[in-house]
């Protein structure tokens, strides 16, 4: 399993299966689904080999994702490192989401490491 900072597990993610599967009919019907009248979205746009590649496409939702940002900047592994957590932009990543199972995640992750 790759799990992002926030929580999420990436490989749950349709651009990184379209990446990892170089499934082009998979990206297609993603730029179809996700185009919107002012921003059409184009196949090659849904890529990414996950927040935390070193080498690789990042799906720029997540190269301006603010939790890799701040995560990455302060060398956390993920944010259960934090002594911030829960923050606000957890919150928006829930808010989101509709399911706070990524700030669970964090939660479990910290809890097991403590033990």
């Amino acid at each position: 399993m790759h799990r992002g900072y926030c929580g999420i597990d990436c490989s749950i993610c349709p651009s990184y299966i379209a990446y990892h599967s170089n499934n082009q009919k998979l990206r297609e019907e993603l730029a179809q689904k996700y185009s919107t009248p002012e921003k059409k979205m184009n196949p090659n746009d849904f890529n990414c080999a996950g927040c935390k590649a070193k080498e690789g496409i990042i799906f720029d939702y997540c190269k301006e994702c603010q939790i890799r940002i701040c995560a990455s900047s302060r060398g956390l592994e993920d944010c259960s490192y934090c002594t911030e957590l829960p923050c606000d932009k957890i919150d928006k990543v829930v808010e989101f989401m509709g399911s706070d199972e990524p700030l669970q995640v964090l939660y479990k992750l910290r809890e097991e490491r403590e033990k």
